[in-house]
């Protein structure tokens, strides 16, 4: 890919080493299991770390469940149905509780981190015993939408619809609250390779407000103009992931059909 961006590879070489192999394995893939889960529309997904059968999904309406992707399909569509199949499930609350963000914990597999629209940031215990609210914003007008957790750091991130960010631990103590964003903030996270490296996206539509991603050092965070690099967007940027590998780089997913690779270190 290097060689293609500086011109040393010509194109029709890049896309038969590169490009055609991939193609080509994508187009053998097939459905191994389909389920529906909800009576409404699925908004969140996560893959267990260290269970790689298990997955968690949250609903428009706030419910969860806990899915052992080892179990058999069913065509059972009803509500008892779909207890049967999956290994745990957690009602919501129903209109205004859809899930916005999930993670697992890394250690319990019966345990999930949510954001919500119903203005919490709770973590779940599929077996009820150790549920624990660690944002409740009492308001309507505001809700957390992006969220992540730094297990090796021991802390907890969140980024809410009015552009405020907001850092825990994970015992629940408030580090700060800050307005980091004009508008909503999208998505948050914490680098795998720095865990104090963390990057937050908006959405940066009206009162002169950017859409764009923001990488910042939470050790040294004082207000919005503490970031580290901002790199700009024209469309509202949904998500962006540090590289595992070298932490170096982004890949960011924007509203204008833009899937981009960038380097945040100059």
């Amino acid at each position: 890919m290097s060689g293609h961006h500086s011109g040393l590879v010509d194109r029709d070489k890049y896309y038969k080493s590169a490009v055609r192999p991939i193609m080509e394995n994508v187009t053998k893939f097939r459905v191994s299991q389909l389920v529906t889960p909800f009576d409404r529309r699925v908004t969140a997904l996560a893959w267990h770390p260290s269970y790689p059968h298990l997955a968690a999904a949250g609903s428009k309406g706030g419910d969860i469940i806990l899915w052992d992707s080892e179990r058999a399909d069913s065509s059972d569509r009803t509500s008892e149905g779909r207890r049967t199949l999956f290994k745990s499930m957690i009602e919501g609350r129903g209109p205004g509780g859809s899930i916005q963000s999930l993670k697992f914990d890394i250690n319990h597999p019966d345990k999930v981190y949510t954001a919500s629209i119903d203005g919490t940031v709770t973590r779940h215990d599929f077996q009820g015993k150790d549920n624990k609210i660690y944002l409740e914003t009492n308001d309507w007008e505001r809700w957390y939408v992006g969220m992540d957790i730094s297990f090796s750091g021991k802390m907890m991130v969140a980024g809410n619809n009015k552009g405020t960010v907001s850092l825990l631990t994970l015992e629940g103590e408030r580090i700060w609250d800050l307005k980091l964003h004009k508008a909503k903030c999208n998505f948050v996270q914490f680098s795998e390779r720095e865990p104090w490296m963390m990057v937050t996206t908006s959405t940066g539509t009206g009162g002169g407000a950017t859409a764009g991603c923001k990488v910042w050092d939470i050790r040294n965070i004082k207000g919005p103009q503490s970031a580290i690099t901002e790199l700009p967007h024209s469309k509202a940027v949904n998500s962006a992931y540090f590289s595992k590998v070298t932490g170096d780089k982004l890949l960011t997913t924007d509203q204008h059909s833009e899937l981009r690779q960038v380097d945040w270190i100059e």
